[in-house]
């Protein structure tokens, strides 16, 4: 029992550990509450000792700190017995986190090419998630994309896959401040140009030596939307993959190398067509002015 509701009690007189007295102040903190009370003597220091959960608020009031006790009628059944409740706790995530989603987007399936950021780098024409913070600096490139032949070219990166909301930035390689949980796309596409291999002589030096030998070859770049629909006399022919100067006057002969693999290895061969073409460098214009008694294989 504790300090009783009715009747008197004592302050301060604790008994002995063999016939404890718990129904005082300072025996009923000790032997039931396990307040540190063995050495005091004041009544202050009792109430400094005591736990406010433990007074009854029937006689002691509301008690919010020590400080709101002062009287000894205020004891009256301390230590009440004190309910426990489970409680659960609900983990309460960072405001400030935030998810960005890099995603490929090739608009020919054609394309493939890889996106990279924070340490990651997706499946072919995928995509990475990357966890980070509200205001964030992210690196991004976009990587694995084929523009020797050329074949691929890249556009840009945009918060749209065809980019109709406009392009962030029209690099491979892009830092992006980070704002809010959004999928950003890297775009690529296939290139305007298509390129094909040709042996090259002058107009001046004559059809014999076209005929005759690959003297030195060049690089010829067509439209595609065009490549794929017309024959080269009604193409216009490029001395780049820009599409931005005409090729060299002089007669062409198209090159194509072949690689086949089998057990025995890789063998390369290599076909040089018996057309011969007649190219304006001012205008870009071709015709088909002869061909060669057969054509040019070289192994």
């Amino acid at each position: 029992m504790g300090v009783p509701y009715e009747g008197s009690y004592k302050m301060f007189d604790t008994g002995s550990v063999e016939n404890p007295i718990t129904s005082s102040i300072k025996g009923a903190q000790k032997h039931n509450a396990g307040d540190s009370v063995d050495g005091n003597t004041n009544f202050s220091h009792n109430i400094a000792d005591a736990q406010v959960p433990l007074f009854d608020p029937l006689y002691a009031g509301n008690i919010f700190s020590l400080s709101d006790v002062s009287g000894s009628l205020q004891w009256r059944g301390y230590p009440i017995e004190v309910e426990c409740y489970t409680c659960s706790f609900e983990e309460i995530p960072n405001p400030d986190n935030r998810t960005l989603i890099v995603s490929c987007s090739a608009l020919y399936p054609e394309v493939t090419f890889n996106v990279n950021g924070s340490g990651q780098t997706s499946v072919t024409n995928g995509a990475i998630s990357i966890a980070t913070t509200r205001d964030s600096v992210v690196s991004l490139s976009a990587t694995n994309i084929d523009t020797t032949t050329p074949t691929e070219q890249f556009i840009g990166w945009s918060y749209s896959a065809d980019g109709i909301t406009g392009y962030l930035n029209t690099s491979t390689s892009y830092s992006h401040t980070v704002e809010d949980d959004i999928t950003i796309y890297a775009i690529a596409t296939l290139s305007k140009a298509v390129s094909l291999e040709f042996c090259f002589q002058l107009l001046s030096t004559g059809k014999t030596e076209i005929c005759n030998e690959c003297g030195s070859t060049v690089k010829v770049y067509f439209k595609r939307d065009e490549y794929d629909t017309k024959p080269l006399e009604d193409l216009i022919w490029y001395s780049n993959s820009a599409l931005s100067s005409y090729s060299n006057s002089g007669f062409y002969r198209k090159k194509t190398t072949i690689t086949r693999s089998s057990w025995f290895g890789t063998r390369t061969k290599t076909v040089i067509d018996s057309t011969i073409y007649e190219v304006n460098g001012s205008n870009g214009v071709a015709t088909i002015d002869d061909s060669c008694n057969g054509f040019i294989s070289c192994t």
